[in-house]
């Protein structure tokens, strides 16, 4: 297989067996999957009035093979050309006695002949004769009766009527008329550009090209990147034909250089990604209702010990924005309320039964239990105690106890009140002040006088003292070749000098029980400097700068979470905390010509802005890592404080990393990310080759298994999404496949390699989910690489001549009677239509026809039946066209392919696909898009502020970075995403 990769002035396709028209054109606006079930046709014959065909000549700025051609002789009778085409053409082409023909999609001029993008035909009275030959008239389901001598008539007719201009002479050349020079050719005027912007584009688009919203479209020049896009699609496209400014090469070098030009200032100004001067980024407060998925996992893990029925954790469907589940504006009423409750009811009958809640037998104790533990879980935070009833969550929960009519009812009451309550549906990441929180004491660097040492080393040896010589020592023993070990809970001190400032260097290691780790709390006479979870069996050194301290003081090494079993003192069986050498000596910034800037991040952020609070903070932690709610440990690490440490966060987010949640939560991420969640949909059908419900499932199960697997193996490289020679399959897949299954349990999903499947357009989750029930789906395949694979956001189609356009599928629809009419030709002809050209021209048709070579249950194919249902066998033909891997719309640039492996190798070799990635992790954790031009219009997302705008650049930019400097591994970037500061910062 070979992959070429040009750069392309003209933007034609390759020749294929038959002249198929991939041309599209959609002015300003990016396209979805579900508005484009309408342009996809819905399948062969259905009913749509998404897309049309123009039955006229369109314009085009490429050129590739003809199928036929009458030959080089030509004799036309232009007076018998004149009576023919009254009788079968006028009736689309009326004649407007000024050189041009019909309206709209019929419309053509003879001073301008231009045919579809995947065509050859001359700008010569030959090419012209070719076309009417080949493709005229379009409303008989034969084109090719008028032929030979009525084609070579109605071109010497229509020839006969060019009036010779400087653009527009007669030519017989077989070069193509299609215009493309270069933006860096001309030196562009703004105010010339605003001088035709008036003449030519202002009815259209209005003022500034924002539109109206009703009969103006607006330019969304996000959609061209960069200005040689921009100037090479006006050429190209613009200005769509009216009766004052010509059309499509009517603006062209010169001309297109000086609108680009105009329409250059219109542009957003460039976001530098991280900015020195705002070194806290942010995002927005929420209070957002949990999605179905975090709902279910929040409750099973109340419940760590069963598996909570199913039936009893259903919800109504997700509300989305992005493509992803989004509760930001959720209200719990009407049947979303009726859910929980009877949910909550049934849950906490069921936990009643099953003796999953603890033997309540005295009121009072009962709910103190409750309170303090399946509350707290519950709530993710501590009762509140206040003063009045309104804020003493704590009395409200005793007298829901006190109330019943004995301890067993009170605590079913509590549950099912907890359940329901807004405090669990809800999370909140409203936060506080952050002039609160530093007023409240909390430091990001570990406490009130420590600071970040990084910047600093030791000016000299210091002092050091071994945790076996310390003068006071916690309950242990020593450790002969390290220190002393705290076995239990206790204070191990020693008095040192302290300069002012100094690094403080405490060397530690541990023993843990079931993975729990000891937590060691440090201070520095009466101030505290970190609590640090030491979770290692190797030595560890924690290094602080210390200031405001001078002379003698204390350090303290407390130890308070003791736990084990026998035998005592091993690891996994105990929880013992290793002190070993101590070190205090005088600090010095480190000479990096540079002033360091040794605040932490909640003293640099602004001090009107918020911060989450611990609480909220672990919460946020937690359903970023794992979508559920938060664990003993980071409820302990809130509760003690030590969570405002970052070494503690990046800990934490390390043990998340390896557990079992993430696992869970990244097969869910990966299904909502390539949008299979509609497979279950009992609706769903895809017919032939013995597919059921048990291939529909284990085909997700690959996607899941094969995103895990990049996921969790850091040696394997993200691309390997998309360049992998194998896949994973149960025995039923592999079947299904024509693999061979080596496995011994039937039900286990292992590797098995293969040349022909591989990478995401070649998995069945994919090739099936966009597909219809009886045929392939080429459009919406293309879509959803675009949006799903590289963020590329194409706009929905325009709501403009949709009589015009049924009119054309039902032209093409009569086509079918022929047996000749494959997948590809199919959509190539309802699609070709001057409205749909800008999308489908470069965008889709040339990349879904390209996938083609697996039919609607996903298995490959080089054949088909003709969708005329006329019992034809047809090759098919699966070569494709990538424009614009890297940048949307750059059109000269492309992949040439051939299949859905060969495309799959290609995207793994973009950088883009790489940024997919992070983008759809952002959307995830952050729920808003990380750009502008990825914001959800369909919905109503609002559009992102300027800070925003500012902060998400620079998230993004910190993300991508973390991809390429880790081998592309996706935990890297996740891990990364969760020490952002907009995790915990908001404004």
């Amino acid at each position: 297989m070979t992959i070429k990769i040009t750069r392309r002035l003209g933007v034609g396709v390759n020749p294929t067996s038959k002249p198929l028209s991939t041309s599209t054109k959609l002015l300003g606006l990016a396209l979805s999957a579900a508005v484009l079930a309408a342009c996809d046709g819905g399948g062969v014959g259905s009913s749509s009035s998404e897309v049309t065909e123009s039955s006229a000549p369109v314009s085009s700025s490429s050129v590739a093979s003809s199928s036929s051609s009458t030959g080089s002789s030509f004799d036309g009778d232009a007076a018998l050309g004149q009576t023919k085409f009254a009788a079968q053409c006028a009736a689309c082409h009326t004649v407007n006695d000024d050189g041009t023909f019909g309206a709209n999609g019929f419309y053509f001029e003879v001073n301008a002949f231009a045919y579809p993008s995947t065509t050859s035909y001359q700008n010569s009275i030959e090419g012209l004769t070719d076309y009417i030959f080949d493709r005229m008239p379009k409303i008989i389901a034969e084109p090719t009766t008028c032929t030979v001598d009525c084609a070579d008539d109605i071109a010497a007719y229509l020839w006969g009527l060019r009036t010779p201009t400087a653009s527009s002479e007669a030519s017989s050349s077989s070069e193509p008329t299609a215009v493309s020079t270069q933006f860096g050719d001309f030196t562009p005027s703004i105010s010339d550009g605003a001088a035709a912007y008036e003449q030519m584009c202002v009815s259209c688009h209005g003022d500034e090209g924002k539109g109206d919203g009703l009969t103006q479209l607006p330019i969304k020049l996000d959609n061209y990147p960069t200005n040689g896009i921009l100037h090479s699609y006006i050429e190209a496209n613009m200005p769509k034909k009216s009766n004052t400014t010509g059309g499509p090469t009517t603006c062209v070098g010169q001309c297109a250089a000086d609108l680009t030009a105009l329409m250059d200032t219109w542009r957003a100004p460039v976001v530098a990604a991280c900015n020195a001067d705002s070194p806290v980024i942010y995002t927005e407060r929420s209070l957002k209702l949990l999605t179905s998925s975090e709902y279910r996992n929040s409750i099973q893990d109340l419940f760590p010990n069963a598996q909570v029925p199913s039936e009893y954790l259903e919800t109504l469907p997700d509300i989305k924005i992005g493509k992803f589940p989004n509760h930001f504006d959720a209200v719990v009423i009407g049947g979303r309320a009726r859910q929980f409750m009877t949910n909550a009811e049934n849950i906490t009958d069921w936990a009643l039964e099953n003796d999953l809640l603890p033997a309540c037998d005295d009121a009072t104790a009962c709910a103190n239990t409750f309170i303090n533990d399946f509350a707290y879980r519950a709530f993710r935070r501590p009762l509140t105690n206040g003063p009045s009833t309104e804020e003493n969550e704590v009395a409200q929960m005793q007298e829901l106890f006190a109330q019943a009519p004995n301890a067993r009812t009170g605590l079913r009451w509590a549950v099912i009140a907890t359940l329901t309550s807004p405090n669990f549906l809800y999370r909140s990441e409203m936060g506080v002040k952050v002039s609160e929180a530093l007023a409240n004491g909390w430091n990001t660097a570990g406490g009130a006088g420590a600071g970040d040492a990084a910047d600093y080393i030791a000016d000299g040896a210091g002092v050091t003292v071994n945790g076996a010589d310390f003068a006071t020592k916690g309950s242990g023993e020593a450790l002969p070749g390290f220190g002393y070990n705290m076995y239990t809970n206790g204070t191990s001190s020693q008095q040192f000098s302290f300069p002012d400032p100094a690094l403080l260097s405490v060397t530690v290691k541990a023993n843990d029980m079931d993975m729990v780790w000891p937590e060691m709390q440090l201070s520095v006479g009466q101030t505290a400097v970190a609590t640090e979870m030491v979770a290692s069996y190797d030595e560890v050194t924690y290094t602080y700068l210390i200031t405001g301290q001078s002379g003698n003081q204390n350090v303290s090494i407390q130890f308070a979470n003791d736990g084990g079993r026998e035998p005592y003192g091993t690891p996994g069986n105990d929880i013992d905390l290793h002190i070993g050498d101590v070190n205090v000596a005088p600090a010095k910034l480190k000479d990096t010509g540079n002033q360091a800037d040794t605040r932490t991040a909640l003293e640099k952020a602004d001090p009107d802005a918020y911060v989450l609070d611990p609480f909220e903070y672990a919460a946020a932690l937690s359903y970023t890592f794992t979508g559920s709610t938060p664990d003993a440990q980071l409820m302990a690490a809130a509760k003690s404080g030590a969570i405002n440490d970052p070494a503690v966060v990046e800990q934490h987010i390390e043990r998340l990393l390896a557990s079992d949640g993430v696992e869970r939560h990244m097969k869910e991420f990966s299904e909502t990310w390539m949008r299979v969640d509609h497979m279950y949909e009992p609706a769903f059908l895809r017919n032939g080759n013995n597919f059921d419900e048990s291939i529909r499932d284990a085909m997700i199960e690959e996607l899941r298994t094969t995103f895990w697997n990049v996921f969790d193996n850091e040696d394997v490289p993200f691309s390997e999404m998309y360049s992998a020679d194998y896949v994973f399959a149960n025995k039923a897949l592999a079947d299904f496949y024509g693999l061979n299954f080596s496995g011994g349990n039937t039900n286990e999903f292992i590797k098995i390699n293969t040349t022909e499947r591989g990478g995401l357009p070649t998995m069945g989750a994919f090739l099936v989910n966009w597909a219809h029930p009886d045929e392939t789906a080429p459009i919406l395949r293309a879509v959803n690489v675009r949006e799903q694979m590289l963020c590329h956001h194409i706009d929905p189609p325009p709501q403009t001549n949709v009589e015009q356009r049924e009119a054309l599928k039902e032209a093409v629809d009569a086509q079918l009677a022929d047996g000749t009419m494959t997948t590809r030709r199919y959509y190539g002809l309802i699609t070709d239509d001057k409205d749909c050209n800008s999308c489908h021209q470069h965008d889709i048709n040339p990349l879904g026809f390209g996938l083609e070579d697996f039919d609607q249950t996903g298995l490959p194919r080089t054949t088909q039946m003709d969708l005329g249902n006329q019992g034809r066998v047809l090759d098919i033909d699966s070569s494709g066209v990538l424009f614009g891997p890297e940048i949307f719309k750059d059109n000269g640039t492309a992949v040439d392919f051939n299949g859905a492996k060969a495309l799959s190798k290609a995207l793994a070799e973009t950088d883009a696909v790489q940024a997919c990635l992070s983008e759809k992790a952002f959307r995830m954790a952050v729920g808003r898009p990380n750009k502008p031009t990825s914001r959800d219009q369909l919905t109503g997302e609002r559009a992102l502020t300027d800070a925003e705008i500012q902060d998400y650049a620079c998230a993004s930019q910190t993300l991508n970075d973390a991809l390429k400097q880790s081998n592309q591994s996706p935990k890297a970037m996740l891990k990364t995403l969760g020490t952002l500061d907009l995790i915990r910062f908001r404004r």
